[in-house]
């Protein structure tokens, strides 16, 4: 299609509204305070959001374990796998969004609009992730598992975006507590991890 093509005139952004949610999504990225206020004690209402994640989720009764420092989050990291429970819901929920958005847009512009997020998030958490550590002293594989946890939190987001958008959506909330500055880990060991 070019700009001469009849059909291009009749289209406009309008049509595309998922697409634009997620194009609005990404430039936000560089304002985000990725991390910076991981081991700072939780406030009301990142216990709120947290609650509400867990509660969209389905786990409204897991106790939550906020991670006082870099050493316990690299303890916590060593020790324990995320519940597999826990994960294959996520995926589930992946799975169910994606079909969603590809009854609103089509493969191509899902694939495009997730390969653009993924950029961009690869542009902006790196250097966040590294910083963050600096600060409290974590090693080099913490710094590439939160750059990943915040990747995938992106991409988790972008397709509740691409699905029409649901700001209840358990992955609406996650995403918010890395907006907070915080890194939420998942249900490790029965427990809701968070720092």
């Amino acid at each position: 299609m070019t700009d001469d093509d009849p059909e291009f005139d009749e289209l406009s952004l309008e049509d595309f509204p998922q697409l634009v949610a997620i194009a609005r999504f990404v430039q936000a990225f560089d304002d985000v305070p990725w991390f910076e206020r991981c081991g700072v004690t939780p406030t009301a209402d990142d216990t709120e959001l947290t609650e509400a994640y867990l509660s969209a989720l389905g786990f409204p009764q897991a106790l939550v374990a906020p991670l006082v420092d870099w050493p316990s989050l690299a303890e916590t990291l060593e020790q324990s796998d995320a519940d597999a429970e826990w994960r294959d819901l996520e995926a589930q929920l992946a799975a169910g969004l994606v079909d969603e958005a590809l009854s609103l847009i089509s493969a191509d512009e899902l694939e495009m609009a997730l390969t653009h997020v993924s950029a961009m998030a690869g542009e902006s958490l790196p250097q966040a992730a590294e910083l963050a550590a600096l600060r409290g002293g974590g090693e080099a594989d913490i710094i590439q598992a939160a750059t990943g946890a915040a990747a995938h939190a992106c991409h988790q987001a972008a397709l509740v975006l691409a699905a029409g958008g649901d700001d209840e959506h358990p992955f609406s909330y996650k995403y918010l507590l890395f907006e907070a500055g915080r890194w939420p880990l998942g249900i490790i060991g029965g427990s809701f991890a968070i720092f």
